[in-house]
């Protein structure tokens, strides 16, 4: 099953799964992280996770993704996306989270990301901040 995620084109996002919430982290053996552009068929690995779900980049993998995206681990085995639509090349990513348990089974979570939501956000936080900013100063005087 792929659970599709919509999300801004320039921003960051935090994927994890839900199985590892309400599990016994003594059944996991390892955990990987891994990603293909939704027209690829080859899975690229990115990080690994050891049993305690502290997820680090593989060996020679770079945190930058060849479209620009950057990856990096985040608490419990989740990975930390960050996208901008100046510097990445393309708009939709999958991602997988590969566990493998002690008793010898996989399971796999697959995430399709469309970073091609246009937030406004930022551009409110900056009016929120500007105006606050213009009442402290009122204020002062």
């Amino acid at each position: 099953m792929i659970t599709k995620l919509p999300a801004c084109t320039s921003g960051s996002l935090t994927l994890w799964s839900e199985v590892l919430r309400h599990v016994n982290m003594t059944l996991i053996s390892e955990a990987q992280w891994k990603y293909r552009y939704t027209q690829g068929a080859i899975w690229n690995n990115a990080l690994y996770c050891n049993r305690s779900m502290a997820c680090v980049l593989y060996p020679g993998i770079k945190p930058v993704l060849p479209d620009g995206t950057q990856v990096s681990g985040g608490a419990n085995g989740s990975l930390i996306v960050e996208h901008s639509a100046q510097n990445s090349s393309m708009d939709h990513v999958q991602f997988m989270l590969e566990v493998q348990w002690t008793d010898g089974s996989v399971d796999y979570y697959i995430f399709e990301v469309n970073f091609t939501v246009v937030c406004k956000c930022y551009q409110y936080r900056l009016l929120y901040l500007k105006c606050l900013l213009k009442y402290f100063l009122a204020v002062g005087q």
